[in-house]
């Protein structure tokens, strides 16, 4: 998020181009998260350890790439716009349907696009046996490393969205620090991840795939 953040300001001032900006931050942070897809899937390490020194990796590069950027000017936002009816409705309207950025909608529409992706598709089959039983995946002919790389990109691509749909709400909102609260984030919920994820029945209670967090090693079994 923060690579995406820094890479959508900054081009977007260079381009005047907020969809550009968009379009390269994603680009960008599906980059940077082939780092860690190298380190878990090829080199096999510890993907909470690839996490957090990814997360150092992302602050570092933006601290330093992002230096001045707040003082380089304003950028064009995205359009804001309201959904007629559904921005009435009490409570809810206003914060989810009122006066928001095209990127939020755009948000809105692929929470339920990559559910029936995952559960309706072949392609969401396929990713699905990969987290699950991955020997098994492999033996029905799936290239099970090519997948979670793919997955990874795409997870990255999705954080990048995310980063600059931040950028994109506010023109001053950008700054390489932003904040203590939110670089607190990332490690509080690393920590909320790690005590969810050690308990198998609450991962079964969840959902969570099977395999989640095991290196895959064709031949052995169980994984």
């Amino acid at each position: 998020m923060l690579i995406g953040a820094m890479t959508a300001f900054s081009v977007t001032i260079a381009t005047g181009n907020p969809w550009i900006g968009v379009l390269a931050a994603m680009f960008f942070a599906g980059v940077i998260s082939q780092v860690h897809a190298f380190i878990v899937i090829t080199l096999q390490a510890d993907q909470v350890v690839s996490g957090l020194a990814l997360t150092f990796l992302g602050t570092g590069i933006s601290l330093v790439l992002g230096e001045g950027l707040s003082k380089a000017g304003t950028i064009s936002l995205m359009p804001n716009f309201s959904i007629p009816l559904l921005s009435q409705i009490p409570v809810l309207g206003p914060i989810f349907f009122r006066n928001q950025s095209v990127l939020v909608y755009i948000g809105y529409l692929l929470t339920p696009l990559a559910w029936y992706y995952i559960n309706r598709t072949r392609g969401g089959l396929h990713l699905r046996a990969v987290g699950e039983y991955p020997a098994a995946a492999d033996a029905l002919g799936i290239n099970v490393f090519r997948m979670r790389y793919l997955y990874v990109f795409v997870g990255g691509l999705l954080a990048g969205l995310s980063g600059a749909t931040i950028v994109f709400e506010d023109p001053f909102y950008y700054n390489p620090y932003l904040g203590v609260f939110l670089q607190m984030l990332p490690y509080a919920f690393t920590v909320i991840v790690l005590v969810i994820g050690s308990r198998e029945a609450i991962r079964e209670r969840l959902g969570a795939p099977a395999a989640l967090g095991n290196p895959y090693i064709r031949g052995e079994r169980g994984l």
